[in-house]
């Protein structure tokens, strides 16, 4: 019974450390930080609205046009969560790329 409450106890405690160095890695901090920016920028800038008044999907060129003229004309609280949240995006993406790079590699190890 001992023997069973002290495994219990101590897979309790690596599973604990395995989840914090799972949350706390570089790539669940820049995801922490575009949540922050996403919510910041939510306060001050009414999505609804900008999608309302935003072409249809249709015209690609319309629409670069309107999100780059939306953001030009914000606040300059706004266009600083912009362009760190565009930022933040492309490390992700370059965080997920490199991932999957690295996860479809073949390691072959040769007998010594």
């Amino acid at each position: 019974m001992y023997e069973n409450n002290l495994r219990k106890s101590i897979m309790r405690r690596v599973y604990a450390v395995w989840a914090l160095r799972k949350l706390t890695s570089p790539f669940f901090v820049k995801g922490y930080i575009f949540a922050l920016l996403f919510y910041l920028m939510a306060s001050e800038v009414s999505f609804v609205n900008v999608l309302t008044n935003a072409p249809g999907a249709s015209d690609l060129f319309k629409n670069v046009k309107f999100f780059s003229n939306a953001v030009a004309m914000s606040e300059p609280i706004v266009q600083v969560y912009t362009i760190l949240s565009v930022l933040i995006m492309a490390l992700l993406a370059r965080d997920v790329l490199a991932g999957r790079k690295s996860a479809t590699r073949i390691r072959v190890s040769m007998p010594t």
